[in-house]
């Protein structure tokens, strides 16, 4: 990250009191950032977390879900696969 004085100097402000002010500002704004992001990492993390946990529990949810569709759906086609031959066998 440039400093702010070179930053400054390198947008060439028409006095000494504009560059002064953008200085003024950036490091104000700097420090409110920083001030924001350590305030807000508490809850940000306690979020992700919350939100971690949820996806993990439908995750899995959906995968036992499709588990059992697949389970239902091969069983299927095996009973459809079974039942012409038995009734094949019944009618000769």
């Amino acid at each position: 990250m440039k400093h702010a004085f070179t930053i400054a100097a390198n947008s060439r402000p028409h006095s000494t009191v504009t560059a002064l002010a953008h200085i003024f500002a950036r490091a104000c704004r700097r420090a409110w950032n920083a001030l924001v992001r350590h305030s807000l990492r508490g809850e940000i993390a306690f979020h992700n977390r919350r939100y971690r946990r949820y996806r993990a529990k439908h995750e899995r949810a959906a995968t036992l879900e499709r588990m059992a569709l697949f389970d239902r759906a091969t069983a299927q086609s095996r009973l459809h696969r079974l039942q012409p031959a038995a009734t094949t066998k019944e009618m000769s």
